[in-house]
């Protein structure tokens, strides 16, 4: 039957069921042939993975003609039909073990296609458990392995097949010889899989509220509601619509969600699906401004007794919180209180989160700061189960409301060491953790896990094949499925064959990678115990300033090693006034305003500078803990009134992400130390004092540079991870900051071609942020003497993003960066005194940056020509770009004063902050 019409108009479960049939028969009939095995593995998989089939399959008996065939099939089948039935009593974790039994089963079968669709399965469960990190995990390759896997069946393979058919003398080659390879066959199944992948993995993200992600791993919408609606049973089409609509929801689509609400309701085939779409129907039309309409939805599911009426209930009492029925809301939640107990964590944080969000409303803000302990108690639990960091600051978005009501009340109270305690908790949590971690954390660790895991079942199943079967046949779909796989070949075998030897190898290997991983997994210490905050491991008087800014008032803590409690100031503030000051600093081309005016001059921001002068030691170290857009503001070179002058003026001041990640810098490696040092300067060559920046640091640390050409990515990285490593690091570059993509932020280093000007970051020869994170060693001092090498992204958690976080998650403890585009000539004036100061005084980093920002501020007009003759000729002899571009410099000076000091201006020198350890 050749006729591809009629095939189609024909494809049945009938017709597929017989060709499985005379496959079963050829098998047994040539006592096991492989050809005919392959084969009907092959049908067999396909069909499993037809929705039309599935049924078609179990009441025909065809499961049974596959269990006849491959050893412990049996024992899958019958693991994966209790986890069925343990699912559905919501025994979840009895669930996951048999999956994980049934999956090993089917693998050791060779049939890899069920082995996926068993990956999707226990991804779900998982998602059931609240551990939606690991059915990341689980899914992490799933998709392109299953790219592998689909390909169709041979030629030559299938029609050694009907050879073996024609010699068992049953109905001939009735059927076999072109149906089974045809599109439909081996197609469909694997698309409806791919897209069951798709919809599991946006599930799982939506859960750790990385919306955007999610609603990435969803695709093409339309098409993926199109393919649900079609083969409803397969996806559980109302549950899965439900997916979509929360994802959508949470992006801020609530309308286009909303069209999705009548065909979800078409699909329920259960009054527990209804109630849980008209539950998302409320949620939407809540996000769409509609709290009335989203009140009713709520009540109707609450009296529909269908298991859904808790969080109905907690999402009508927000509802009526929101509207101002604060009593209406309490009674609610009290009715609801005995029932809690049934809810997921991070549902019933959220249920004792609105408890103490309406009993404050009502005036009980005693009880309502024991409620909202609890609820962070409970969202503590779960948080601790995200183990990667890059999910783990999505899942910051879910805990934050808590701590910021908790600081509230803390604050209203007057309570100052419990209100500076809940800042830890709302300021660079990730951050604090993963400089916390045992070892070198490692973001793609568990990615990596998943993959070697899946790797080990893969040869596991060979092995035991070889063993029962001998080196004449493998099941070569399954371990081509590996990189490299035809390194598992004996070629001088003929024809060639699959090496048991080769296998075992293999396994060993990936066994001992896989054991190594699991140990490099970062294990977090116990967190810092927040009453034992103040006793920092400081060895000179400090004042730590810690700031916490909130819509109408910034919270002001001031704390000193060995303080029983901080001082705690309020001050109004205009925080959209704020965010507008740090956009200016941040933008590409800040020089204009802040020459004209700067945040230096702003009254907001001076209000916020005061109480530091009250409480400040003369000649105290200053800490300074920003919040928000005070990140991106020098609030060291604020100037409260005329006569304080500049903080800068009478103190050192260094800068941290949170105070526990300064304790984290200060004590967890010894301060740099000058010596063997590493120094990279103009890159691209268009750089010229920068170039000169790079030869004097390096002559006054004794090292040569790495200038132009020299400066590529290979040489840099090799030079940075030597042993023993630089203790210093500097950088004299082009570096840029990519607002919304932080990770992409870097230095420009050599190499991709004439790149002078502007350049934007191109991970293949340039040094980026995400890289940074992964090096295995790193100088205590980093000083990146770039364009706004300090800007950062603040996630959820006032959480940073950007190179200096790098540099610290990567080991370091003292990075110096800049804030905007610095004045090359400045850089290279200040960075010289700098490093002279570190290695001619022994100066602590703060306290040489400081010195050094007064010396420029000094710096006359005469003084710099002076500087500029002396050091011309043998720093560049003879004619080049270099020496033209400092008789350019000069020649801005003639006509002016030569007492004039052209530097003394805030944008030369406060864009220069250290940050972390200041020793």
């Amino acid at each position: 039957m050749d006729d591809h019409a009629e095939w189609n108009a024909g494809l049945t479960p009938e017709r597929m069921f017989m060709a499985l049939t005379d496959l079963e028969y050829a098998t047994r009939v040539s006592g096991g042939a492989s050809e005919s095995l392959e084969a009907f593995k092959w049908l067999f998989e396909r069909m499993c993975g037809l929705p039309q089939m599935v049924a078609a399959l179990i009441e025909s008996g065809g499961t049974a003609l596959a269990c006849n065939l491959f050893p412990g099939l049996t024992n899958a089948y019958s693991d994966y039909f209790a986890a069925m039935k343990a699912s559905s009593g919501r025994q979840w974790r009895d669930g996951l073990e048999l999956l994980l039994s049934a999956q090993a089963h089917f693998l050791r079968a060779g049939l890899v296609l069920e082995g996926m669709r068993l990956d999707v399965a226990i991804a779900d469960t998982l998602l059931r458990l609240r551990r939606p990190h690991q059915a990341l995990a689980r899914l992490s390759k799933t998709d392109q392995l299953l790219a592998l896997a689909a390909r169709p069946l041979s030629a030559s393979l299938h029609a050694k097949a009907d050879s073996a058919i024609e010699k068992g003398a049953r109905r001939g080659a009735s059927i076999l010889v072109f149906e089974v390879e045809h599109l439909p066959v081996s197609m469909l199944g694997v698309s409806l899989l791919l897209a069951r992948i798709r919809l599991a993995r946006a599930d799982a993200l939506a859960a750790l509220r990385a919306s955007d992600r999610a609603l990435e791993a969803l695709g093409d919408v339309n098409e993926l509601v199109a393919t649900i609606l079609t083969h409803r049973k397969y996806f559980k089409g109302a549950q899965a619509i439900r997916s979509v609509m929360d994802i959508l929801r949470d992006v801020g689509e609530p309308d286009r969600a909303l069209t999705l609400a009548a065909e979800a309701e078409k699909l329920a085939s259960s009054l527990e699906d209804i109630a849980s779409i008209r539950n998302a129907i409320g949620t939407n039309r809540l996000t769409a401004g509609d709290p009335e309409a989203a009140l009713a939805a709520f009540n109707e599911v609450a009296a529909m007794n269908a298991g859904a009426e808790s969080a109905a209930e907690i999402n009508a009492a927000s509802t009526e919180y929101s509207l101002g029925r604060h009593n209406d809301a309490h009674t609610r939640l009290q009715r609801l209180e005995p029932s809690i107990g049934t809810l997921a964590d991070l549902d019933q944080a959220q249920y004792w989160l609105l408890r103490a969000r309406v009993l404050a409303a009502l005036e009980g803000r005693s009880e309502a700061r024991a409620m909202v302990c609890r609820a962070r108690d409970i969202a503590d639990g779960w948080r601790a189960e995200v183990h990667d960091p890059s999910l783990r600051a999505t899942a910051q978005a879910r805990t934050e409301s808590i701590d910021e009501l908790g600081l509230r009340l803390a604050v209203d109270a007057g309570d100052a060491a419990d209100a500076h305690a809940w800042t830890q908790r709302v300021k660079s949590r990730v951050l604090q953790e993963e400089l916390s971690f045992t070892g070198q954390p490692d973001v793609e660790a568990l990615e990596r896990e998943a993959v070697l895991e899946r790797e080990r079942d893969l040869l596991v199943s060979a092995r035991d094949r070889l063993i029962t079967t001998g080196p004449g046949y493998v099941d070569w779909d399954l371990l081509s499925m590996l990189d490299e796989g035809e390194s598992l070949l004996d070629e001088n075998a003929t024809p060639p064959r699959v090496s048991p030897a080769a296998v075992s190898q293999r396994l060993a290997d990936v066994q001992g990678r896989l054991t190594k991983v699991r140990e490099a997994l970062p294990t977090s210490e116990e967190p810092l115990p927040l009453p034992e905050l103040p006793a920092f491991a400081w060895d000179a008087p400090a004042l730590l300033v810690d700031y916490v800014l909130a819509p109408d008032r910034a919270v002001i803590f001031g704390l000193r090693p060995g303080d029983g409690s901080p001082s705690m100031v309020t001050v109004p503030i205009d925080a959209k006034r704020l965010v507008d000051l740090a956009a200016r600093v941040s933008s590409n081309d800040p020089e204009p305003w802040l020459r004209r005016r700067g945040p230096w001059d702003d009254d907001t921001v001076r209000a916020l500078v005061a109480p530091v002068y009250d409480w400040a030691f003369p000649g105290e170290h200053i800490v300074l803990v920003p919040h928000g857009p005070l990140h991106h503001l020098p609030l060291h070179a604020v100037q409260v009134d005329d006569q304080h002058g500049a903080l800068a003026d009478h103190h050192t001041v260094s800068y941290g992400p949170s105070a526990a990640v300064i304790r984290r810098c200060v004590s967890g490696r010894p301060p740099a130390r000058l010596g063997h040092a590493l120094v990279i300067g103009d890159s691209i060559g268009d750089l010229g004092h920068a170039r000169i920046e790079a030869e004097v640091v390096a002559e006054i640390l004794d090292g040569t540079p790495l200038v132009g050409e020299q400066a590529a990515k290979p040489r840099v990285l090799a030079a940075i991870e030597q042993e023993p490593p630089p203790n210093v690091l500097h950088v004299a570059c082009h570096g840029r900051y990519e607002s919304g993509a932080p990770d992409a932020s870097g230095i420009i280093l050599a190499g991709g071609g004439d790149r002078r000007g502007s350049p934007h970051v191109d991970a293949a020869v340039d040094l980026t942020a995400a890289e940074v994170v992964r090096l295995d060693a790193t100088p205590s001092l980093v000083t990146l003497s770039a364009c706004s090498s300090a800007l950062s992204d603040r996630g959820a958690g006032d959480e940073p993003f950007g190179l200096i976080r790098s540099w610290l998650v990567a080991g370091t403890s003292s990075v110096v960066a800049t804030l905007w585009p610095v004045d090359d000539l400045a850089s290279l004036l200040l960075m010289t005194e700098f490093y002279r100061l570190l290695a001619r005084d022994g100066l602590g980093t703060a306290a040489a940056l400081r010195a050094a920002q007064q010396h420029l501020r000094e710096l006359t007009t005469e003084e710099t020509i002076a500087w500029i003759d002396d050091r011309r000729e043998r720093l560049l002899p003879g004619p080049s770009p270099e020496r033209t571009a400092l008789d350019v410099q000069r020649r801005l000076h003639v006509g002016q004063p030569y007492s004039r000091r052209p530097f003394a201006h805030p944008y030369f020198w406060a864009a220069f902050t250290v940050t972390g350890d200041w020793h």
